[in-house]
């Protein structure tokens, strides 16, 4: 439904909506890859969660500490 949207807003020439179109497809392709990236690192962290969040304690102590 967003990229009617998008088409319609620009239909000025022939030029700025085949820009418009482009500018879709890219943004929906690095979205995606943003969201299988996510989605790799989610995984990894599920079989590493404990040792992540006692990092995570770590750094807070560390941070709190130098206050």
């Amino acid at each position: 439904k967003k990229k009617i949207h998008l088409l319609r807003s620009r239909r000025r020439g022939p030029t700025q909506r085949c820009r418009a179109v482009a500018d879709i497809v890219i943004c929906c392709k690095e979205k995606k890859k943003e969201r299988e990236e996510k989605e790799e690192e989610k995984k990894s962290k599920g079989l590493l969660k404990t040792d992540v969040d006692d990092t995570k304690k770590e750094r807070y102590k560390e941070r709190y500490m130098k206050r």
